[in-house]
């Protein structure tokens, strides 16, 4: 009995100790952000996001705010395969007034998330039409080594956020 005893205390001792390990190497996030200004901007603009090995999970998100024109925004995995799109584009004609001025701002938000990503460069493509605007890209690299169970929901958690908080600081204009 007494064997029995000091068997289990060690096995729950070992076992504390290896979940302590693997906690302490549990998470680990990259982060970053550019913001594109076009200002009566035709030429496509390419963002990479280099994926690799280190990191289990990537997020990503796009914000734009045109004032005049238009613009095509994908996202492309390593094997150039379009994982994502839209277009924004500002209204046409408007009929007013000689004494009437329009401001005019259209928004547009995406953004994925991919558990296991393809390792390479991810490319964000922009292609612009007389566009006058931002264009926000937060992407997140994360490590968790329980990125695999967890739903996709919990660890974007942190991530919504972080960009809730950066959106904040950077205010589209």
């Amino acid at each position: 009995m007494k064997q029995a005893i000091k068997i289990t205390l060690c096995i729950v001792l070992f076992a504390g100790l290896a979940a302590s390990t693997v906690l302490a190497q549990e998470y680990a996030r990259l982060e970053r952000q550019k913001t594109i200004a076009m200002d009566g901007e035709s030429t496509k603009t390419e963002v990479t996001i280099e994926a690799n090995d280190e990191y289990n999970f990537l997020s990503i998100a796009i914000k734009s705010s045109l004032n005049e024109g238009s613009a095509l925004i994908e996202l492309l995995n390593p094997d150039g395969k379009v994982m994502g799109n839209y277009t924004i584009k500002t209204d046409t004609k408007v009929k007013m007034g000689s004494k009437t001025k329009i401001y005019e701002e259209v928004n547009g938000e995406m953004r994925k998330s991919f558990r296991n990503p393809k390792h390479g460069d991810w490319i964000i493509r922009i292609s612009p039409k007389q566009a006058k605007g931002r264009i926000v890209i937060n992407s997140s690299q994360v490590f968790n080594a329980r990125a695999d169970v967890l739903p996709a929901a919990e660890i974007e958690k942190t991530l919504k956020t972080n960009y809730r908080k950066s959106a904040e600081s950077e205010t589209i204009k």
